[in-house]
């Protein structure tokens, strides 16, 4: 395979120019080839021809790739190029889709972590109240765990009206933790 001592866009150029001329219009002034010695027909003739040469081999090259990608695709059980690509194209939305529901999976994940920081805040408060409730139930005197009670006991507005029967009685709740107490993080 002979050299090319000009480049494709010469070689068409030159070509183009010839093929457009006339008996009354050379125009050579404007050809790559117009000052080569051994005359300018012969030496486009070889670089077209080595031109051609080369575009060959690369067509060889490109169809002994194409049918190894047609060997490769048959024996993965595709029978043409456009088999495999639809195939392709399915297996593509089918990620999509799996994309899709991993980020709602993740979201639905964020939402539920939250209701169990909610639940487990909840929870400490009812341990709280129920440890306090528990405490209050081994005092025998309502007195010292009603809303309104202050000290000394006789300050109670509600002292003399209240009795044993406890009338105005109001549980006081669930004290505010001391810094010593402290309460649980979640």
């Amino acid at each position: 395979m002979g050299e090319m001592s000009k480049s494709p866009e010469e070689i068409k150029k030159g070509l183009e120019l010839c093929v457009n001329a006339n008996s009354f219009n050379y125009p050579c002034d404007e050809c790559p080839y117009v000052k080569e010695e051994d005359g300018c027909n012969s030496m486009m003739v070889e670089d077209a021809l080595a031109y051609i040469q080369q575009l060959e081999q690369i067509a060889l090259h490109w169809q002994s790739s194409m049918n190894q990608v047609q060997k490769a695709l048959q024996d993965n059980g595709f029978g043409s190029l456009e088999e495999f690509l639809q195939a392709f194209s399915q297996v593509k939305a089918d990620n999509a889709k799996k994309d899709e529901t991993i980020q709602m999976l993740q979201d639905g994940n964020a939402s539920l972590m939250d209701m169990i920081d909610e639940g487990c805040e909840k929870t400490v408060r009812l341990e709280r109240e129920r440890d306090t409730a528990v405490a209050d139930l081994y005092c025998n005197w309502k007195c010292a765990i009603c809303k309104r009670f202050t000290k000394p006991i006789d300050k109670c507005p509600h002292y003399g009206e209240c009795g044993l029967g406890y009338s105005n009685f109001e549980w006081r709740g669930v004290p505010e933790p001391t810094k010593q107490e402290g309460v649980n993080d979640v």
